[in-house]
C-alpha cells in the first residue's frame, strides 16, 4: 500500500496543535486553525445503543420564564414532558414557519447514552411558539448522523440537512422534508455535502425564491475540490459541487431581498465574504462576483477552554432584507481570539453598506470590562424590521471558571450602536454531561421576528447536555424605548421619548416622505421633530419601528390654536378623558387617530399622532402621573366633522376609499396592557371572523363574527382577566358575492405584559 503523505502531514499538524501547550506552556498563543490541521470529529465512530424503555430514567425538565416575556423551555423531553436522564443533545438548529410562526422545529445531535459517541438526527416540534415541545424520536434510527441544519421555505415546509459518514469516513449529506411543521419527515434527497455544512432556503420574492444553498469544509468534502451546491426546484435536486474562491469554511450563508447570495466564513488568513448575483437564476451557471476579506480583529478558534473539543462558535453572516434605509446591509459576526488585546475571546462584528465591497472597522459587542472572560458561541440574526439580534455564552459572572450564562444585545440602527448587554440565564457548567466528545457541539441557531428572537441553544441546567428553546423579547433590553407599528402609506406619528437631537431620519429612518406638521390650515415640512406635535409620515410597507430616547415623557404641555391641531403623545397610554387644559374646560372635538382611515379614539397611545379641533387658543396637558383636576378637564363636544386629509405629494394619487387587497395589520400597541387595537382591510363585502387564541390554541376572544362592507376596519381587544403572555389573533374573510375564490386567512402574534 502506498504512503498517504497528506494523512501523515495532517497527523503531525494535529499532534502539534494539541501538545504544543504542554511543550511550551499555557501562555503560548493558539495556532490559527485550518481544516487540514484538525482531524474531522464527525467521523463514523461508536455503535448504536438502544435504551430499553424499562431502563430509561427521567427527571423534571427545565423551564424558566421572566416577567418581560423571555422564557427557556427544554426541547428534548419525554412524551410526558420530562427530562431524559443520561442522554445528551447538542448543536441545535431551528426552522420557523413563516406562514404560521407558532410552528417550529429544532434538530440536534442526539446521543442515546453518554457512554457512546454514536449520534443520530434528533428532532422536536412545537405548535405553541416554543412553550411546549414534542420529541418523537430520531430521523432514521440507528443511522449515524450529525451537523443538523434546519430551515423553512416561503410556503412553510421544513427542511433538515444532515451529515453522515460511513466506516471509511466518506461524507455525504441528505435533506429531509416535512410538510406538517416537523411532525413527520419524508424521504431524503442527496445533497452532496461534507463536514460542517450550512444550508439556507431563499424565501424572498426574487427569481431565487425556493432555491437552496449549502456549503461545507472544503477539506472534508464528498465532491472535492467543490464544496458548494445549489438546490433547485424547491430542493428536489442538488447540482454538482463547485468551489468558492478563498475557500471559506465554518460559516453561514444568506441572501438579500433580491436573492443575491452571500457566503461568509474563515478563509485563507482572514474572514472572507463571497458574493454571487447569478446563483439565484437556476438557468445560469454560478459565478462569484467578489470575495472580500473582513477584519474582525482576530481569528476563529477551535479548542478553547469552555468548549475544548469544538469550535468557540462559527462565523455568522446575515443580510438586511427590509425596505428600510439599512436594506442590503451585510453583517458578519464571530467569537474570535483577539489580535489587538489579550482577551481570550470576544464577540466581534463588522458591516458592509455597499454589497460586501467595503467593511467597517470591527466592533466588540460584549461590553464587559474584564480581559479574562470568554464570550463564546456568538450567534446573530436580522429581524424583518432590520433589528440585529446577537446572543452568546459569557463567563464574566464567574471569573476564573468556564461557568457560562446566556447574554443578549441588539442594534436598531444597522449595527452603529448596540443595546446594553443583558444577562438572560443562570450560569451553567458546559463541561457537564459530555458524551465521548468534550464539547457542546459547535453552534447555536437563532431566527428573529419583528418583536423578538427565537433561539435554539444547548446548556446543562439538568447536569447534562440538553437542547433548549428561548424567545427573547426585543423591548426588554432597550432602555427608554418602545415599538411603534405603522401601516403602509400615510401614518399619524409622534415622538414619545426625549433625545438631545430629534431629526426625522433618526426616529423614523424608514419613512419615504418628509414629516408634515399642520399649522394655520397648511402642512409644513419638518426635519426635526418635537414631542408635543403630531406628524404625517409615509412608509412603503407596514412595519414595527423601535424608537429609543434618553428619557421618557410623563407630562406634556401642548399649545393649541383655534381649529384643527395635530398633537403628540407621552410615553405611556393615557385616556382622552384625563386631558386637562388652560384655560380650564377648553371645548374640543373628538380625538382622531389614523389607520388607513380616521378612527375616533378614547386613548392617546405612545408614538401616535392625533387630530383635535379646539374652540379657542390655549394649552392641553397630557400626564401619566398627575391626578386629574376635574375642574380643568376639557369638554368634548362631538360634531362628526372629520379632520383634514393626509398630504398629497406631487405625482401621488390619494389613497383609494376602498382597499385593493385584504390585509391584517400588526396590533398597536404591542406589547400591551390591558387593551390594544387591531386593524384590517377588506376589498369587498365579506364574512369576517377575528379571533384571539392562547398558545395552546384555545380561543380566548371572538372580536368579529359578521358580514362587513369593504373598507378599513379597526377593533379593540381588551385582555382584562387574561394572564400575561404571548397570544395570536387570526382573521378569516370569505367574500359573500363569490367574486374571489377561497378565503383570506392571516395570523399575527401579540404580547400581553402584566
Amino acid at each position: 500500500m502506498g504512503v498517504d503523505h497528506r494523512r501523515i502531514a495532517a497527523f503531525v499538524a494535529i499532534v502539534f496543535v494539541f501538545i504544543s501547550p504542554l511543550l511550551f506552556g499555557q501562555s503560548t498563543k493558539e495556532v490559527r486553525p485550518t481544516p487540514i490541521q484538525l482531524e474531522q470529529h464527525e467521523k463514523f465512530e461508536g455503535k448504536h445503543t438502544a435504551v430499553r424503555p424499562e431502563n430509561q430514567k427521567f427527571s423534571p425538565a427545565y423551564h424558566r420564564s421572566s416577567a418581560d416575556g423571555f422564557f427557556i423551555a427544554q426541547v428534548n423531553v419525554s412524551g410526558t414532558g420530562e427530562n431524559i436522564v443520561d442522554d445528551a443533545a447538542n448543536e441545535p438548529s431551528l426552522a420557523v414557519d413563516p406562514t404560521n410562526p407558532n410552528r417550529m422545529a429544532i434538530g440536534w445531535r442526539q446521543f442515546n447514552t453518554i457512554t457512546d459517541n454514536f449520534r443520530q438526527a434528533g428532532y422536536g416540534y412545537t405548535t405553541d411558539a416554543g412553550h411546549a415541545w414534542t420529541f418523537p424520536g430520531i430521523i432514521e434510527p440507528g443511522i449515524f448522523r450529525s451537523d443538523p441544519v434546519l430551515d423553512a421555505d416561503a410556503n412553510g415546509n421544513f427542511f433538515y440537512n444532515s451529515l453522515t459518514a460511513d466506516a471509511y469516513n466518506n461524507f455525504s449529506c441528505a435533506v429531509f422534508k416535512s410538510v406538517d411543521g416537523g411532525v413527520n419527515w419524508g424521504t431524503k434527497t442527496d445533497a452532496r455535502g461534507g463536514d460542517k455544512q450550512w444550508m439556507i432556503a431563499d424565501k424572498t420574492e426574487s427569481i431565487g425564491r425556493d432555491n437552496f444553498y449549502s456549503f461545507w469544509t472544503y477539506a472534508y468534502s464528498s465532491c472535492k475540490p467543490g464544496f458548494f451546491t445549489r438546490g433547485i426546484f424547491g430542493g428536489l435536486l442538488y447540482e454538482n459541487c463547485i468551489e468558492i474562491p478563498d475557500n471559506p469554511y465554518w460559516g453561514t450563508l444568506d441572501v438579500d431581498r433580491n436573492g443575491v447570495l452571500y457566503v461568509g466564513g474563515w478563509g485563507s488568513g482572514d474572514f472572507a465574504v463571497a458574493k454571487s448575483t447569478t446563483a439565484r437564476d437556476i438557468y445560469t451557471s454560478i459565478t462569484w462576483d467578489t470575495v472580500v476579506a473582513v477584519n474582525l480583529d482576530g481569528y476563529i478558534t477551535y479548542g478553547t477552554d469552555p468548549n475544548p473539543g469544538g469550535l468557540a462558535g462559527q462565523t455568522w453572516l446575515a443580510v438586511d432584507k427590509t425596505t428600510n434605509s439599512t436594506s442590503g446591509n451585510v453583517y458578519v459576526l464571530c467569537s474570535v481570539q483577539r489580535e489587538s488585546t489579550s482577551d481570550p475571546l470576544d464577540v466581534m462584528f463588522s458591516r458592509s453598506t455597499d454589497g460586501g465591497l467595503n467593511w467597517s472597522a470591527p466592533v466588540r459587542i460584549n461590553d464587559d470590562t474584564s480581559s479574562t472572560a470568554w464570550q463564546w458561541f456568538g450567534t446573530m440574526s436580522v429581524a424583518p424590521n432590520g433589528r440585529i439580534d446577537v446572543v452568546w455564552l459569557d463567563t464574566r459572572d464567574n471569573p476564573g471558571t468556564v461557568l457560562s450564562s446566556l447574554y443578549y444585545s441588539c442594534s436598531i440602527d444597522g449595527g452603529l450602536t448596540w443595546s446594553p448587554n443583558k444577562r438572560l440565564s443562570d450560569s451553567f457548567d458546559p463541561h457537564l454531561g459530555w458524551p465521548q466528545q468534550n464539547k457542546m457541539g459547535d453552534y447555536f441557531h437563532m431566527v428573529s421576528d419583528s418583536t423578538g428572537a427565537n433561539l435554539a441553544w444547548a446548556a446543562t441546567f439538568n447536569g447534562e447536555q440538553d437542547v433548549y428553546f428561548s424567545w427573547i423579547p426585543e423591548n426588554s433590553v432597550i432602555r427608554n424605548s418602545m415599538l411603534i407599528s405603522v401601516d403602509d402609506r400615510w401614518n399619524l406619528v409622534s415622538v414619545p421619548v426625549l433625545r438631545t437631537s430629534s431629526p426625522k431620519t433618526t426616529f423614523f429612518p424608514t419613512s419615504i416622505s418628509d414629516a408634515f406638521y399642520y399649522k394655520d390650515g397648511v402642512y409644513i415640512s419638518k426635519d426635526s421633530l418635537e414631542s408635543d406635535k403630531g406628524y404625517w409620515l409615509k412608509f412603503e410597507s407596514a412595519q414595527a419601528i423601535l424608537v429609543a430616547g434618553d428619557t421618557t415623557i410623563v407630562n406634556q404641555s401642548i399649545s393649541v390654536q383655534e381649529g384643527w391641531n395635530m398633537i403628540g403623545s407621552v410615553s405611556s397610554p393615557i385616556a382622552v378623558s384625563s386631558i386637562t387644559s388652560d384655560p380650564p374646560s377648553l371645548t374640543t372635538s373628538d380625538f382622531w387617530g389614523y389607520s388607513q382611515s380616521y378612527i375616533r379614539v378614547d386613548s392617546i397611545l405612545p408614538g401616535k399622532g392625533y387630530w383635535v379641533k379646539v374652540q379657542g387658543t390655549g394649552t392641553l396637558f397630557l400626564s401619566s402621573t398627575t391626578a386629574l383636576n376635574i375642574a380643568s378637564r376639557i369638554k368634548i363636544a362631538s360634531t362628526g366633522e372629520m379632520p383634514p386629509s393626509p398630504p398629497v405629494l406631487s405625482g401621488e394619487e390619494e389613497m383609494p376609499a376602498t382597499p385593493i387587497t385584504y390585509a391584517l395589520k400588526q396590533n398597536y400597541p404591542n406589547p400591551f396592557n390591558p387593551s390594544t387595537t387591531i386593524s384590517y382591510q377588506l376589498p369587498m363585502r365579506s364574512h369576517v371572523t377575528l379571533r384571539v387564541f392562547d398558545l395552546l390554541g384555545r380561543e380566548v376572544a371572538m372580536l368579529v363574527n359578521s358580514i362587513e362592507e369593504p373598507g378599513y376596519k379597526t377593533v379593540k381587544f381588551n385582555a382584562n382577566g387574561l394572564p400575561g403572555g404571548v397570544y395570536y389573533y387570526r382573521i378569516q374573510a370569505r367574500p359573500t358575492d363569490g367574486g374571489q375564490a377561497g378565503n383570506f386567512i392571516s395570523v399575527k402574534k401579540l404580547l400581553l405584559l402584566k
